[in-house]
């Protein structure tokens, strides 16, 4: 058996594992375990950013016992090492969208606590590593002295003083779609745009117009619809994949949006309002990937037909190979993948780069930098030798 071969059976075990676990059909864990997963398990689990997801999955339902012992107590290790990059966020979130609301900016919470307490049931299920806020564009500058009045703090160079106050740097505002903050262990990063690429045509004031509100420890929060949720996550997630930096709690929360949204969702209105944006064929390959790893066809019925009208769009081998193009890291067929689910990426880097390094001619002398690294990490991921997270 090739090592590739033993790659794409092992993770896909993994996934099958965490699928399990998410339907609560503990019986069927028991024959999947083999020699090594004791030690390995834990270490993937972690690196899928879902250690915390599948120990809190079996410590509530009392079936811990189902997992090898070793397993158990390498998830336990693997949760206590990063469960400080958890604390004060559920706090700091009240604090951060009470003192939006304060100022009248308006704000949408992006993932995080109402996302997991609509698709999971449960905050604590889902492993939270930061605050996502979306704000008008109109409002950006407005949203970072509230941020700034609260003690968060971006990166050097990231704003400027204007004469109403500290501003986003024009050039940032045009060539990217958030700014990260960070107070202590809680980062933020406040969006004014949903991405920053040329060819989408998504309509964000449907987003705005369609949001709704979340109840979280007494604190109302605005949330995308779950059509924009789901949305969201698809472009975000391609993205990912193809700067190799997706991981499978990315594809779990599509899942449980699935979960919440096949039976009424319209699936044909859905697909072609993407056709209109533009992203259809990023949508149409991310669930297929999704569908692959978590379920299958058989738990999203009325997704999987309408899926099937798409066909002709998917990109790569489906079933078990899309394992490797989401838990891999260093590979050049992932940067080849979304050049062909999104043919225009290269305009949209290319745009961005003459955007952003034009902006301040002073900039013009790093790009010979820029170029020699980017071609040296090409080359490591094409020959193989970038070393994997």
């Amino acid at each position: 058996m090739s090592d590739r071969t033993q790659q794409v059976a092992r993770y896909g075990r993994y996934a099958r594992i965490v699928q399990l676990v998410t339907r609560g059909r503990w019986d069927e864990l028991r024959g999947l375990w083999q020699e090594g997963d004791a030690d390995a398990l834990p270490a993937f689990l972690a690196q899928q950013h879902l250690a915390h997801y599948v120990l809190r999955r079996i410590e509530t339902e009392g079936t811990a016992s189902v997992f090898p012992e070793g397993a158990v107590r390498g998830l336990r290790q693997e949760v206590e090492l990063r469960r400080s990059g958890m604390n004060g966020i559920p706090e700091a979130l009240a604090e951060v969208v009470t003192a939006l609301a304060t100022a009248q900016v308006d704000s949408l919470v992006l993932k995080g606590t109402p996302f997991a307490a609509r698709y999971f049931g449960d905050p604590a299920l889902r492993r939270q590593l930061d605050i996502d806020l979306l704000v008008h564009r109109a409002d950006a500058d407005r949203g970072l002295r509230v941020l700034l009045g609260l003690g968060y703090r971006p990166k050097r160079r990231r704003i400027r003083d204007a004469a109403e106050g500290p501003s986003i740097r024009p050039h940032r505002l045009r060539t990217e779609h958030a700014l990260g903050l960070r107070r202590g262990k809680v980062s933020i990063d406040l969006h004014w745009r949903l991405r920053t690429a040329p060819a989408y045509r998504v309509e964000e004031s449907g987003v705005w117009s369609g949001a709704q509100d979340v109840a979280i420890n007494g604190i109302v929060c605005r949330a995308p619809s779950d059509e924009s949720a789901l949305l969201l996550l698809l472009l975000s997630i391609a993205h990912d994949i193809g700067r190799s930096a997706c991981r499978l709690k990315h594809l779990l929360d599509v899942r449980q949006i699935l979960s919440s949204t096949d039976p009424d969702m319209d699936w044909a209105g859905f697909f072609e309002r993407r056709r209109e944006e533009n992203v259809l064929r990023i949508s149409v390959n991310v669930l297929w990937i999704v569908l692959d790893l978590f379920g299958g066809p058989g738990e999203f019925p009325r997704l999987a037909a309408e899926l099937k009208r798409h066909a002709a769009l998917r990109v790569g081998a489906g079933g078990p190979e899309s394992i490797l193009r989401v838990v891999r890291e260093g590979r050049m067929a992932n940067r080849l993948w979304f050049a062909r689910v999104y043919p225009v990426a290269w305009a949209r880097d290319l745009l961005w780069l003459v955007d952003r390094y034009l902006s301040h001619p002073g900039r013009l002398l790093l790009v010979p930098w820029v170029l020699i690294r980017a071609g040296y990490w090409s080359a490591r991921r094409l020959l193989g030798t970038a070393k994997p997270a």
